[in-house]
């Protein structure tokens, strides 16, 4: 990739013109100008293995490892009870419920990096709860509340490419679908 960023802007450096040309000229400098190098499937499959997950390195202290278990726990045990809230469209009572759950986790999470084993599964549960968030604002029409915990999602971007990339296409999804909701509000409003 760097190599044809590199042809490119050598490429593309500008030439002074000539003041008179004849249509021979005209063809020549057609024929001189630069063009795009195709990526290739092969130079895209390259470009991922240059993107690599850091390996686990360390360990959590046991009272964290117990108390981010625990927080697991809970989830796992509120997830019942928030799949009915969604089928019965109980959305506005279910966002103080995630935003609890997910103050929770980020209590922990302060102890994560990226050298833990545990760092994938915390960042998957955080995007996942904002997700969650988001997807209720966007039942209840709050379509800025959506935008905003959606960019959080998205901000998790680096590490959740490598961990989980559908959390992160529906966060891109949804904010789109937001953005475009707000534009429609504001010009109709304009009117």
């Amino acid at each position: 990739m760097k190599a044809e960023l590199a042809f490119l802007e050598k490429q593309m450096e500008i030439e002074p013109k000539q003041t008179s040309s004849t249509s021979k000229d005209i063809i020549e400098e057609e024929n001189k100008k630069p063009t795009i190098p195709q990526i290739s499937a092969q130079s895209m499959e390259e470009e991922k293995k240059e993107v690599k997950p850091k390996k686990p390195t360390k360990q959590l202290s046991p009272a964290v490892k117990k108390e981010f278990q625990r927080v697991l726990q809970k989830l796992e045990m509120d997830k019942e009870r928030q799949t009915l809230f969604h089928k019965d469209g109980k959305f506005l009572q279910l966002i103080p419920e995630y935003k609890k759950n997910y103050d929770e986790l980020d209590k922990v999470g302060l102890d994560i990096t990226e050298e833990h084993e545990e760092f994938s599964e915390y960042i998957r549960k955080k995007a996942a709860i904002l997700n969650n968030i988001n997807f209720c604002y966007m039942q209840t029409d709050e379509t800025k509340y959506v935008v905003d915990y959606c960019s959080r999602v998205i901000d998790m971007e680096p590490y959740l490419i490598n961990i989980d990339p559908d959390i992160l296409i529906k966060a891109y999804v949804r904010r789109g679908i937001s953005n475009n909701l707000n534009l429609m509000i504001f010009f109709s409003s304009c009117i």
